[in-house]
């Protein structure tokens, strides 16, 4: 066998290594957040007190007091989003309202469609963006 066709069948291989890796990393991560979305945001939140724990290296005593304080902050930021909500969709609606200033009447129609599925793929995502303390 000549020495390119030995360097054509390494590369073959090497790139369909690459392939697969990346499709199985793609996979992992896509099936990783659609467990925590589904779980609620206890998942989060018991994500991000982990990776504070095991960057700062905490005690079991102190990963449970950084789980707690994690969810009572969420909790507070849950109840700030809620008492602003109507202020919040209004700004993002401004900022809609600023865009079709430079948009065609096509783009136009394009934009409100985007922010609609987005809209409807978030709700289907995360509910109504309403949740009890129990979560």
């Amino acid at each position: 066998m000549s020495k390119w066709k030995i360097w054509v069948a390494v590369a073959v291989v090497f790139f369909a290594g690459v392939v697969v890796g990346a499709s199985g990393t793609i996979c992992y991560i896509h099936n990783h957040l659609r467990s925590m979305v589904a779980e609620g945001p206890s998942a989060f939140n018991r994500m991000i007190a982990d990776h504070i724990g095991k960057t700062l290296d905490l005690t079991v005593e102190q990963e449970a007091e950084v789980l707690e304080i994690v969810e009572a902050t969420h909790e507070e930021l849950w109840r700030f989003k809620l008492q602003h909500e109507d202020h919040i969709n209004a700004i993002i609606q401004g900022g809609i309202d600023r865009m079709k200033v430079h948009l065609d009447a096509e783009q136009k129609q394009e934009l409100d469609e985007l922010f609609r599925d987005l809209h409807d793929h978030l709700r289907s995502h995360l509910g109504d963006g309403r949740h009890t303390e129990a979560e």
